[in-house]
């Protein structure tokens, strides 16, 4: 009996530890489970915190040109990006140009009229910028750019970031001016840029479209019209006796930068009048039509290689953007031209520079067929008025001015067959 009694007891107290032990186990995991939840909300607000700064950073990069963020192809983030542009835009405002404007404010104190004036054009600048991407981004919204082709959206933005380094460079240069000439040349090539930039925004507004094909885009290219223009300004006599529409005036620079917008706006008038007459476009738009026209105002060929990219552009514009081998503007494929007509000369003439100098190697085929191809590209710098090889700066401008006159020619003579009128 007694051995039962102490069986039962014992048997009673393994029980009791079995029990204890179960639930001390089970306090255990629910103290582990305690932990890992806390260690999982602190990682997942940690990766929260992460992709927050990750997204503004990747916004930021977006506006000053760098690779697209994946999140922008989900339609929330679009929406995002459009209802943050204002302030994203403020935020670069204040990074690009706090540095200059604090420079400025340490000029010496017999500078103070010169640091004002510095002070000025800064934030004058700043708003033109403002104006600039606010109608930029405005279409971009409007056609669902940022949406469709992020990449393109970024790469159109050029001008603007040019802006930036124009701006800063100048107030820089104001800041440690020792003329009142040389502040005025200064001053007026920063006003000069700011009319052209906005003056851009609003020509390139009624081009850009969704392009109807999925091409990569072409890589950027300085554009150096902004430094030369204000190059021209500051060895300019009488710059303090001109108004600044009477300096402008005296500027190749400013009459590229005229010309080039021109030409955009026939090309975008030359569309519209097609379609009412016939429902097509002329020029349709491909990614590197759209993307080459955010440059052309500001490129300012000065050697080979810058004058190369630009009748790469024309050729985007004129052959690629026009039907290539069925030129969709000559009397064979339904157009008004024939290609006897005096003004297709410049189509022959971008083929030609293209083809059997630019990008390709003249000497090419047999001996005959070389001499013929040296021979008419002689002819083509006779056409545009140089007469011999370029081997100058002063040479590659004058093509470039060349070529965009008669480019502007051969849309104004188009846009009058298109509507009817005489050439």
């Amino acid at each position: 009996m007694a051995y039962s009694s102490y069986g039962d007891e014992m048997r009673k107290n393994l029980e009791r530890l079995v029990k204890d032990s179960a639930m001390a186990f089970q306090r255990v995991r629910e103290v582990n489970l305690a932990i890992n939840q806390r260690s999982d909300f602190y990682r997942t607000m940690a990766d929260v915190l992460a992709r927050q700064e990750e997204d503004r950073q990747r916004t930021f990069n977006f506006l000053c040109g760098a690779t697209p963020p994946r999140w922008m192809h989900e339609q929330k983030r679009f929406a995002e990006v459009a209802l943050q542009t204002q302030e994203q835009q403020e935020q670069i405002h204040r990074l690009l140009f706090s540095s200059s404007l604090d420079l400025a404010r340490r000029v010496n104190e017999a500078y103070s009229q010169s640091l004002a004036q510095t002070i000025k054009q800064v934030a004058y600048a700043s708003a033109s910028l403002e104006q600039s991407l606010r109608q930029t981004f405005s279409r971009f919204d409007q056609i669902g750019l940022l949406e469709h082709r992020f990449d393109l959206a970024a790469r159109l933005l050029q001008p603007q970031r040019t802006f930036v380094d124009f701006a800063e460079y100048t107030a820089h240069r104001l800041e440690t001016s020792k003329s009142e000439q040389e502040s005025k040349a200064l001053e007026t090539s920063l006003e000069l840029a700011e009319v052209q930039l906005v003056a851009t925004a609003e020509t390139h507004s009624n081009i850009i479209v969704v392009p109807q094909d999925s091409d990569p885009i072409p890589g950027t290219t300085p554009l150096s019209l902004p430094f030369v223009q204000q190059e021209e300004l500051l060895v300019l006599p009488g710059v303090l006796e001109r108004d600044s529409a009477e300096l402008t005036g005296s500027l190749s620079t400013a009459k590229v930068d005229e010309l080039s917008r021109k030409l955009l706006r026939l090309v975008a008038e030359c569309n519209e009048a097609a379609k009412v007459a016939n429902g097509n476009e002329i020029f349709k738009p491909t990614t590197r039509l759209i993307s080459v026209t955010a440059d052309l105002p500001w490129l300012l060929p000065q050697d080979k290689e810058s004058f190369a990219t630009f009748v790469d552009y024309l050729y985007f514009i004129f052959y690629e953007g026009a039907g290539k081998d069925k030129l969709r503007f000559l009397v064979t494929n339904g157009g008004v031209l024939n290609d006897s007509d005096a003004v297709c000369n410049l189509l022959w003439c971008i083929k030609h520079l293209r083809n059997k100098w630019l990008r390709h190697d003249a000497d090419h085929g047999n001996e005959a067929d070389i001499k013929k191809s040296w021979q008419q590209l002689r002819a083509k710098f006779d056409w545009l008025g140089l007469g011999h090889h370029p081997i100058s700066e002063a040479h590659f401008r004058q093509l470039h001015l060349s070529l965009l006159i008669r480019s502007v020619e051969f849309l104004e003579t188009l846009l009058n067959k298109i509507a009817g009128g005489a050439p």
